[in-house]
């Protein structure tokens, strides 16, 4: 054995180190270009079905949400300015259309479009569960709110006193959010009945995530710090980095 071995260290030391790194994309995956338009197609967002939406920008303040199903590719809006498109695995999809004065929810069901709000103030940031339920913030006139929609009915489900914002929701129905307690943003967890503060500090929290098992995500730093961390909280909150 011990004759061969600067034999391979030989043929190791002479292989160009980037041919280690060669491989693209490309090599191991076919790329499809979905679009070949004259205009801006951006946020794309892919279901676990391969299904994608995306919001196609027309003209200046045209914008379309667009959704290829597997095979073909179809215009679910009108041209107004539609944006930022989230679906589900089932491919309903909601987004936030701007009509003239502010944003408004729309909600595609899998052939029609429903309009889920209709009031004077901005609601924004859509995202669909798989079950169907549909949560955003809204403008109330001072505060920023959490609201749900359960196929029938809308509730804010947030503490109207202070601002929250960016929810997410998983297929469970629990809703995780960031809200303003005075001092810096914290991330709040919704069970479907309660929401419970998950942290209480001096750092200020954003973007949580949450996944189908509970687990919540997002990005926090102290102060004026300029890094961001990364926070887990699966039960216990664990700075991942």
């Amino acid at each position: 054995m011990k004759r061969f071995l600067p034999l391979v260290l030989l043929i190791l030391i002479s292989c160009p180190l980037k041919d280690a790194y060669a491989l693209t994309v490309s090599d191991m995956y076919d790329i499809t270009k979905l679009v070949n338009a004259p205009y801006d197609n951006r946020d794309p967002h892919i279901n676990n079905n391969g299904q994608i939406v995306w919001e196609g920008r027309k003209g200046p303040g045209e914008a379309a949400v667009f959704f290829f199903d597997g095979s073909t590719i179809h215009q679910i809006s009108d041209n107004l300015a539609n944006q930022r498109p989230r679906m589900n695995d089932s491919g309903q999809i909601v987004w936030q259309r701007l009509d003239g004065a502010d944003t408004e929810i729309m909600f595609y069901n899998g052939s029609t479009v429903k309009q889920l709000t209709d009031n004077s103030y901005d609601e924004e940031v859509p995202v669909i569960s798989n079950n169907g339920h549909i949560v955003w913030h809204g403008f109330n006139g001072t505060k920023w709110s959490i609201y749900k929609y359960d196929g029938t009915t809308t509730k804010m489900i947030s503490d109207p006193a202070h601002d929250a914002k960016n929810p997410q929701i998983n297929s469970s129905g629990k809703i995780v959010w960031q809200q303003n307690d005075g001092q810096g943003d914290e991330i709040y967890l919704y069970d479907g009945a309660t929401a419970t503060r998950v942290t209480n500090n001096n750092f200020t929290e954003y973007y949580p995530m949450i996944n189908d098992n509970g687990d919540v995500a997002w990005q926090g730093r102290f102060g004026n710090e300029a890094d961001f961390e990364t926070y887990l909280f699966d039960g216990l909150i664990i700075r991942v980095h």
